[in-house]
């Protein structure tokens, strides 16, 4: 990461690449998920959640930060796929991103898969 003169780690900037495969939507997430981008993911996952008989992956592997907002953002689509019958996987979770899942208790409002394969294959 780069370091501004003052010293202090100035984050990736937030960015979703999205992919598919073959009825499976992918969200790559890169970057921090913080206050200012959680209302982006949002709206991201709420309308990748809207599409009929919906199955999404959301990749954290590539992301380094996650706020309380992006967490919320995270557990309002898990709420709304249990709604729908939609089927949402989380995956690549690391570092404080996973220890704050583990510490928070969220992690049983969305399913989670250690890695993208392994995400896909639950969905298929």
């Amino acid at each position: 990461m780069d370091r501004p003169a003052w010293g202090r780690i100035r984050p990736v900037a937030y960015q979703v690449e999205r992919a598919q495969d073959g009825e499976i939507q992918i969200l790559q997430l890169r970057g921090s998920v913080d206050a200012l981008s959680a209302s982006d993911l949002d709206k991201t996952l709420q309308a990748a959640l809207a599409a009929a008989e919906s199955r999404i992956v959301v990749d954290l592997s590539s992301v380094d930060f996650v706020s309380s907002a992006g967490f919320g953002s995270l557990l309002a689509a898990g709420r709304t796929s249990r709604r729908t019958g939609a089927k949402m996987i989380v995956c690549g979770v690391h570092g404080s991103a996973e220890e704050a899942i583990k510490v928070l208790g969220i992690a049983e409002f969305f399913t989670m898969a250690p890695d993208r394969a392994s995400a896909l294959a639950l969905l298929r």
